[in-house]
């Protein structure tokens, strides 16, 4: 027989129905006319019959046992699963808390009327750097009366609107739900476990993207004796090992990634996550401007003046064709709003030579500037030339925004810009240890507390501190940071002068510096977002599309109703009360 299923034809005698479907699907299964998000959550366990959901899901567990084989198998690490409910430092950033009432002796009492502690949405906002999943220190976060002593970096404002109060001093315990199990891993090195992993589930209470959500899966990696390259050459190696031979997100990557410094990043791509996809690069126009004798332009005489002030200029190709007004005109909004700045100077280039659009091109064509200017930054006739003048950390961080939202605009045009189907892999290293927190006087950590100073630096932490750059490293994919690490701190004396100069509370942390006084090894690791991972290799917009049961964009579970309301019991026994 010439059967592709077998040797064997069944002869069928009977039917059965096993299951039946209501005759009114909320959608169907087909390649047209699909469902929205908002109904497609809804209704997931359905959406997820869909054949690329299928794909995705089976994609992903296959390259979680591709990892585990890589690690385990060829280089001998150990499976460890530290704690999900986690005690309170003063530190994190989104964090949800968990009340405790097991043995309370007031658990099932109503609280007293006159104590009560305020807690918005049962999340404090603290402050690590919310970058990576290795970037977050494990630990609860703090009610918003001793909030405003936390010491490190929040880069969000994200979180639920709602509030409840906590009314009772015997309810003064609480858990939160591990950010990452930053301090646990390293106390596995302490312990002797020289080479640990774990997928870990992680949970930050902030507002949905689609890079992110509440809950979320990391790679999680420690090493001891390793320095930060060999971490950087092990988990290339794992990429290139668990890389799914048929997957929509290209071939698999070549090896060694290349390595670009923070300060290299900012100046040429006004982010610490570069898209490296694409040129557009960042450049220096303040000698050009200067050169031309534009001293007639306020913006410009201020920067001249003040020692941070730069300007800073970058091409668009083709953009007087493509660029739309209103997306040049809300760039001047974008750039007062989040950046502090006077708006920016967006120049078209006629086929003269001369430039339209803006104050700065008049100025430019009145002194004879415009075509110096444009020699230097190699514009030519039907380009666009976006300039922007002020304080340097502000002028690059908003100019590497507009250099994506200008590859946006031309792509949604039509025009080629950025290859979707190319992974363009860069370790960022060098990122400086410290910043100034929002009140000015104070320092934060970057990432956080427990990385190890630069050897080059650490002479500077007294001193100036600001100067001195950390042991640190970010893989960073099209844009997209992957993963971050650091080697880390083992020295107790170091650790302690870290927290001091932060000025974290010193109790908080006492158990882990005590930890490192009993002999720790030197160790380094770093944690990958694996939901970003595998919709990279999915070719996803979004991580949603590689995870069975996401939240939505608000953090919610629209299938199930989570987060939802609790029972008045309940609140009674965690001395909750909702505030009017």
């Amino acid at each position: 027989m010439s059967m592709k299923t077998g040797e064997v034809e069944v002869e069928a005698t009977g039917l059965q129905v096993l299951s039946k479907a209501q005759a009114q699907l909320p959608f169907n299964i087909r390649a047209h006319n699909m469902p929205t998000e908002a109904i497609g959550l809804k209704h997931r366990y359905l959406q997820l019959r869909y054949p690329h959901l299928q794909r995705n899901l089976r994609l992903r567990s296959q390259v979680s046992k591709r990892i585990s084989d890589y690690l385990q198998d060829i280089h001998g690490f150990v499976n460890v699963n530290t704690p999900t409910l986690t005690r309170h430092t003063s530190g994190g950033s989104h964090l949800f808390i968990v009340p405790y009432a097991a043995g309370s002796s007031a658990a099932n009492v109503p609280p007293p009327a006159n104590k009560c502690e305020s807690v918005n949405g049962i999340n404090a906002k603290s402050t690590f750097k919310s970058n990576s999943g290795d970037s977050r220190i494990n630990s609860s976060s703090v009610l918003n009366i001793s909030s405003s002593s936390s010491n490190v970096r929040n880069n969000d404002d994200s979180g639920s609107n709602s509030a409840i109060s906590i009314e009772s001093e015997s309810m003064s315990k609480y858990y939160c739900l591990a950010q990452s199990p930053q301090t646990y891993k390293q106390l596995l090195m302490m312990g002797g476990l020289d080479k640990y992993y774990q997928f870990a589930v992680c949970y930050r209470d902030e507002k949905g993207t689609p890079e992110r959500q509440p809950e979320f899966m990391q790679v999680d990696l420690e090493m001891s004796d390793v320095t930060a390259e060999e971490v950087q050459r092990l988990v290339e190696g794992m990429l290139q090992y668990s890389w799914p031979e048929d997957c929509n997100g290209g071939p698999t990557p070549e090896t060694p990634f290349p390595v670009m410094t923070y300060s290299a990043a900012m100046k040429h791509y006004g982010s610490d996550k570069p898209d490296t996809r694409f040129q557009w690069l960042l450049q220096d126009a303040a000698a050009a401007l200067q050169e031309a004798r534009c001293g007639g332009i306020t913006a410009l005489q201020e920067l001249i003046s003040h020692p941070q002030g730069t300007a800073t200029a970058f091409v668009v190709p083709t953009g007087q064709k493509h660029l739309s007004k209103s997306a040049c005109e809300s760039w001047n909004s974008l750039a007062s709003r989040e950046h502090g700045l006077g708006g920016v100077s967006v120049c078209h280039v006629r086929q003269d030579g001369s430039l339209k659009g803006s104050q700065l091109a008049t100025q430019l064509n009145r002194t004879g500037g415009a075509k110096q200017l444009l020699a230097s930054l190699g514009a030519v006739p039907g380009d666009t030339v976006v300039v922007a003048l002020g304080p340097e950390s502000n002028v690059l961080s908003c100019m590497g925004k507009l250099r994506l939202l200008a590859a946006a605009e031309l792509e949604a045009t039509g025009v080629f810009v950025r290859n979707k189907q190319e992974l363009r892999f860069v370790w960022v290293v060098d990122f400086p240890l410290f910043e100034p927190g929002e009140d000015g006087s104070s320092l934060v950590s970057v990432h956080h507390p427990f990385t190890q100073p630069h050897p080059h630096d650490a002479h500077l932490l007294d001193t100036d501190p600001l100067k001195v750059r950390s042991q640190h490293y970010d893989l960073v994919c099209n844009g997209c940071e992957v993963g971050g690490g650091s080697v880390r701190i083992h020295d107790p004396e170091m650790q302690q002068r870290v927290l001091g100069i932060l000025q974290l509370p010193p109790g908080d942390l006492q158990y882990f510096v005590d930890a490192l006084a009993m002999g720790t090894p030197p160790h380094a690791g770093i944690a990958l977002g694996f939901d970003r991972l595998v919709s990279l290799m999915c070719g996803s917009e979004s991580i949603r599309e590689v995870i069975a049961f996401p939240k939505n964009s608000q953090g919610h579970c629209t299938m199930s109703g989570a987060p939802s309301d609790i029972s008045r019991e309940l609140k009674q026994r965690y001395s909750i009360k909702e505030n009017s």
